[in-house]
């Protein structure tokens, strides 16, 4: 672990100097050290003498420097402040995907990074090392040795030294997610993309390492998200949400359940020596002879129907599934469970230089040695996951995330992991909520159930099928649980469960719920807003018709309907719209909602969290501290703190200046420009006052009292680029406000 100090210039001769962890990225200590002091430990850190540092013209040397080092202006520093610590060698136990380079190297692609294991160090990559995105999906070496990783953001060939990327913006990609990669007898690099919702992005990319040829559901292909690709003699095969394709280099084949296919959804695909097709689907397996499928599922020997990876070893064909590793040759089946790892779920299958088993699953990656498991995996000082996809607080004020891993508690000090080895139906979960009793409710992705936590005991509940997406709790204690893949909802009243499928909720998939102060349901579909007053159901026709992918009730029982890039307020007469134009609110989807005790609105989206304080908008982003990355959790401590979760950055928290009561309810305090680039000015709302600037670590920079002024000038011209809190202080009560200087 690292320590390091903050220099913060106050003015031309007062500096205040905090010594920072590396990991916690906080102030071990609360109050400031004297600079003497400072200096003297970091001479002493660098050059290590055996004495104190004694000579006095090295000492006023060094003084010189640090006064070089520390100007007089205020320096911009994060507020927002990661929770997610430890000490762990892996980035994330989740594991896409694992493989052996030719020179004994593992790469592990998992949900908080890229990590190499060189079989005794681990190093971990990260933007400063030139790679495009740390957040790599698949590594694949080419013919020449390099290695190929397909991140969320484009694609980057490293040769051993220097990254060098591939995005659509740079190149002619036809869409940066990747989910797969392939290299063709001839070395064209072939890579597979996620699409984007609803799937008119995505597809398939060849690069000959000069030109682009972008292949997707128009050139042939069944769907633009693509899972896996392989060639099989002259052809290219592929693996997608829709069915499998194949590419004779001039034609398009589709293959469907219509054909005989187990299930359209094709995760991986592979080729034995006779050159049949096998294909992993949500549902079994299929293998294709050239004329007909025949199918296998867990009636046939399969250790689970969801196969997400397959690996063919001579006669012998291996299948990574949801609960474990199945093997077949050709005439029966063996179950082969990583006895002793954390889970079952296994999304990668390869073989490693010795011809070892190496396999990536959901809580670290492990290799086959004679009888027993090599593990690769995180330790436990930290969250299970940098995943965070709900949070939630329990009735002791201990804070909660779920993601890809399992869930975490943090009650303050400690971070305590639950996997499946502590009772959890799964190790993937993507909602949570408490309920009235302080029951925690986790949402499975990867079975039927839902998992309820009493404070002491994890019970495993089955259900119809899977409702994973979202949960809410409404007015009359009841959960309600919603279906992504399979559509509608579920209710339980403390003691049964009635389904709402389909024919009920007639647009399919729900994506959120919430209720109104009348009991009504509001239920966020594909086709816009279905309201249920529990009899009948109809669309909702308080907001337009339309993708929704948030739905909230604030205190005041206004509802909120989050659309893309359109945010609206309804508040049972009146609807107030909100837009990124207008308003700036940040483009794009809306992911979570919450609400503090002040009654502050967060939304958290693809970049960054947008607040709404009753009167305006405020946007925190990387400028603040957070990770410029997609925010999928929002949460309120017990101490008022705001959580933030992402998809692959962990949590952040940070503690937002409150506004005065009396004062939000009046009009605003106006501050323009915002963003400034030095001189802005102030219109307050109040006679008398005192206006405050301070840096976001709470240093006091400027103190300006006022008396009957329209406006007030201020200059922040000789501080640092930033972002700054902005006080005003009166007989009304106090008001902040934040100022960003670029």
């Amino acid at each position: 672990m690292k320590n390091f100090y903050i220099f913060s210039g106050v003015n031309k001769s007062t500096y205040s100097i905090d010594y920072v962890d590396e990991v916690n990225m906080g102030p071990k200590n609360p109050k400031s050290i004297s600079i003497s002091t400072a200096v003297e430990s970091i001479f002493n850190a660098l050059w290590k003498p055996k004495k104190p540092l004694q000579n006095v013209k090295l000492m006023a040397f060094f003084y010189l420097i640090i006064a070089l080092l520390v100007s007089p202006l205020t320096g911009h520093a994060q507020h927002f402040t990661p929770e997610n610590t430890g000490t762990n060698p892996i980035k994330d136990p989740y594991m896409f995907h694992v493989m052996e380079d030719n020179t004994g190297n593992i790469w592990m692609s998992t949900a908080g990074g890229l990590t190499k294991f060189d079989g005794t160090n681990y190093t971990n990559y990260s933007l400063a090392d030139g790679i495009v995105s740390p957040f790599a999906k698949v590594t694949y070496q080419d013919i020449s040795g390099n290695i190929w990783i397909g991140t969320t953001a484009g694609i980057s060939k490293y040769d051993g030294t220097t990254f060098t990327n591939y995005t659509t913006t740079t190149d002619s990609l036809i869409y940066d997610r990747i989910n797969t990669i392939c290299q063709d007898n001839n070395g064209n690099m072939w890579f597979g993309t996620a699409s984007n919702w609803p799937g008119t992005v995505g597809g398939v990319s060849k690069f000959d390492g000069n030109t682009w040829t972008n292949y997707n559901v128009n050139s042939g292909l069944p769907s633009n998200e693509i899972y896996e690709i392989i060639q099989v003699g002259n052809d290219m095969w592929f693996s997608t949400k829709y069915g499998v394709a194949k590419f004779d280099g001039t034609n398009w084949s589709a293959f469907t359940a219509a054909n005989g296919l187990v299930s359209n959804t094709t995760y991986a695909i592979a080729s034995d020596n006779a050159n049949n097709i096998w294909i992993g689907t949500d549902s079994g397996v299929s293998k294709y002879d050239g004329t007909s499928f025949t199918n296998y599922t867990t009636s046939d020997g399969l250790s689970d129907n969801r196969v997400y990876d397959i690996l063919v070893d001579g006669t012998d064909i291996y299948f990574g599934t949801e609960n474990g590793l199945s093997k077949f040759d050709g005439t029966s089946w063996t179950l082969l469970p990583p006895s002793g790892l954390a889970s079952n779920k296994i999304n990668s299958v390869s073989k490693d230089n010795s011809g070892n088993l190496l396999i990536g699953t959901a809580i670290g990656a492990a290799k086959k040695n004679g009888t027993g498991w090599i593990e690769y995996s995180t330790d436990d000082n930290g969250m299970l996951s940098s995943s965070s996809y709900a949070i939630i607080v329990d009735n002791n004020g201990d804070m909660w995330t779920s993601g890809m891993a399992g869930a975490s508690r943090f009650d303050g000090n400690t971070w305590i992991g639950y996997n499946q080895k502590d009772g959890l139906s799964a190790n993937y979960f993507w909602s949570m909520l408490k309920d009235n009793s302080g029951n925690i409710w986790l949402q499975s992705t990867s079975d039927s159930s839902v998992t309820k936590f009493d404070g002491t005991t994890f019970s495993n509940i089955p259900l119809p099928h899977h409702y994973e997406e979202c949960s809410y709790l409404d007015q009359n204690g009841n959960v309600w649980l919603g279906s992504y893949w399979l559509g509608g909802a579920i209710k339980f009243d403390g003691a049964s469960w009635t389904v709402y499928n389909d024919s009920i909720i007639p647009s399919g998939r729900v994506y959120s719920i919430m209720d109104d102060a009348l009991g009504n349901m509001y239920f966020a579909t594909d086709n816009g807003i279905i309201k249920f007053d529990g009899s009948t159901y109809s669309n909702a026709t308080v907001v337009p018709n339309g993708y929704y992918s948030e739905l909230f009730r604030d205190s005041h029982d206004n509802l909120w309907f989050t659309g893309y890039n359109t945010y609206y307020k309804y508040d049972g007469t009146n609807l107030t719209t909100f837009t990124s134009a207008s308003d700036g609110i940040t483009e794009g989807s809306c992911n979570d909602i919450v609400e503090d005790a002040y009654g502050r609105i967060f939304f958290g989206t693809n970049k960054s969290v947008d607040m709404y304080d009753g009167n305006s908008w405020t946007t925190f982003s990387t400028a603040d501290g957070l990770p410029d990355a997609r925010i999928f959790s929002l949460g309120i401590g017990s101490n008022n703190k705001l959580w933030v979760g992402y998809s692959a950055a962990g949590v952040y928290s940070f503690g937002i200046p409150v506004a005065n009561e009396n004062l939000m309810a009046e009009a605003p305090t106006k501050i323009a420009p915002n963003p400034t680039n030095g001189t802005f000015q102030i219109t307050p709302q109040t006679d008398h006052g005192e206006i405050e600037i301070s840096t976001v670590l709470g240093q006091v920079i400027l103190s300006k009292p006022f008396a009957h002024a329209k406006t007030i000038d201020i200059d922040l011209s000789n501080y640092l680029n930033g972002v700054y809190w902005v006080t005003i202080k009166s007989a009304k009560g106090t008001q902040t406000m934040k100022i960003i200087k670029q």
